[in-house]
């Protein structure tokens, strides 16, 4: 054993590891996950600790021989995907977020919640020309988004220890009742903290879907703004050009179906803005239909299976 090799053991850490087109995990030396214990080296159980995540096996023991990785690695290669994986959850929340970006800009202050870049933007203008009170109130909803990624981190464990639902399908419930209230706030009170206080909660909910629901079938998804998906239907058709890839031509079509459904539901918000307030209760149709898709796998199908992390996580 060289001295590299101890030093690594000593820190208890793993080899830097890669996964190939084929799901097969492999260090950075190419050597695939099955055989990194082989020569007896503890780099095996290491490997599937770092891994733990990814391979999906809850109910295993947390330490496994380098011989028990193929297993493992297999399980993972051949994961089926959860409910809450699925590309109709993914359209109907992208659908849901197209309605809550039109409204915020139709009915609550001409703003898009759904990200942050624009309330940076907004923050440096303000600074830039003096307003500091201007300036200093966009790191509130830039607080709230973060602190919708910390909940949504923080929320999972203690969650599905209730052993009923899935923290995605709680998720949508709250979803549902935030923008049910949020329609009973008056657009006319004259206040605009109550306008902000709106915007607010928005960019809170949308961080924590955007958080939750990240990955696709395999492909990592964005449910909450449509940047993304326009960067991978480019790097997708570059691999078809560059690497003969034609089996990325089926992630273009993902993303583009992605962004029509924000900009269709985009559409039938802003047809449904003489409703002002209430008109978000527009998005609680594509998330009751989300909530029952989720909430009937986890009674039924995939009740076994509610302890299982969701790729991407």
């Amino acid at each position: 054993m060289n001295k590299e090799t101890e030093e690594s053991q000593e820190k208890d850490t793993a080899p830097e590891t890669a996964e190939d087109a084929n799901g097969t995990v492999t260090d950075t030396n190419g050597t695939e996950a099955g055989n990194a214990g082989a020569g007896g080296e503890t780099s095996g159980p290491v490997l599937v600790q770092r891994h733990w995540k990814h391979i999906r096996t809850h109910g295993c023991e947390p330490h496994h021989e380098g011989k028990d990785l193929v297993a493992l690695a297999t399980k993972y290669q051949e994961h089926k995907p959860l409910m809450c994986e699925r590309l109709i959850i993914y359209v109907l929340l992208m659908i849901t977020a197209g309605i809550m970006g039109a409204y915020t800009y139709n009915c609550r202050g001409g703003v898009f919640c759904n990200a942050q870049t624009a309330n940076v933007v907004m923050m440096a203008i303000q600074l830039g020309n003096g307003n500091w009170a201007d300036g200093f109130y966009y790191l509130i909803p830039i607080c709230a988004y973060i602190l919708g990624g910390f909940v949504s981190e923080m929320l999972p464990n203690p969650v599905k220890k209730a052993h009923l639902f899935r923290w995605d399908t709680y998720f949508i419930l709250f979803e549902i009742l935030v923008l049910f209230g949020i329609g009973w706030i008056p657009t006319d009170s004259g206040s605009v903290w109550v306008t902000r206080g709106v915007q607010i909660i928005i960019n809170f909910t949308a961080s924590m879907q955007y958080n939750t629901f990240r990955k696709s079938s395999g492909v990592p998804m964005a449910t909450t703004f449509c940047t993304n998906h326009c960067r991978m239907i480019g790097v997708a058709l570059a691999d078809c050009i560059r690497h003969k890839d034609m089996n990325r031509l089926r992630e273009v079509g993902i993303h583009v179906l992605m962004i029509v459904g924000f900009l269709a539901a985009g559409i039938v918000e802003t047809l449904f803005s003489f409703m002002d307030g209430k008109a978000i209760w527009v998005a609680l149709v594509p998330l009751l239909i989300a909530f029952v898709i989720l909430a009937y796998a986890d009674l039924g199908p995939e009740k076994a299976r509610l302890l299982e992390v969701p790729i991407g996580h």
